[in-house]
């Protein structure tokens, strides 16, 4: 919870907070952060991680517990992520600064075809050569990685798209 109150204060776009609980069973109780020493008797080890719309994700491992029972612990961690989720929110008040405005940089669609379009001739020329390629075509795959010789490639047909 330390990284999603980092997060969500910091100026990083994130649409936090997020917090996980850990529910226990020991000796037919319910313990909210069980020890490590109180995870080995547990009979129930339930992990609900919540956000601003509620639980968003359930890990368990039980050794025959009643359905109740698990449904309470969820309860129970569900309540108490929802309040630490609150906690976070009341220090983003005190604290936060202004989120950085996100600036989308994926590649236009245009942009992306025309890539696949380049390439996939390469490619096909390269998978049609096969094994009659040239003999300096592999020393050049070793020499060069073949990604970084396709990436200059790439940037000396596309860079007026990329700028």
């Amino acid at each position: 919870m330390a990284v999603s109150t980092a997060l969500s204060i910091s100026d990083i776009p994130f649409h936090g907070p997020v917090s996980i609980v850990r529910v226990g069973l020991v000796e037919d109780k319910t313990v909210l952060f069980p020890t490590i020493n109180d995870q080995l008797k547990s009979q129930l080890d339930l992990l609900i991680c919540h956000d601003s719309e509620g639980i968003n994700m359930i890990e368990a491992d039980a050794n025959i517990v009643k359905n109740e029972t698990v449904l309470e612990a969820m309860a129970l961690a569900d309540k108490t992520g929802g309040d630490i989720n609150k906690q976070i929110n009341e220090i983003v008040k005190k604290v936060g600064k202004i989120k950085v405005e996100f600036e989308d940089l994926t590649p236009t669609k245009q942009l992306q075809d025309e890539v696949e379009k380049h390439l996939q001739s390469k490619l096909k020329q390269f998978l049609a050569d096969g094994a009659m390629a040239p003999t300096w075509l592999p020393k050049m795959i070793l020499k060069k990685p073949f990604s970084k010789s396709i990436k200059t490639q790439l940037l000396k047909v596309f860079s007026k798209s990329v700028n």
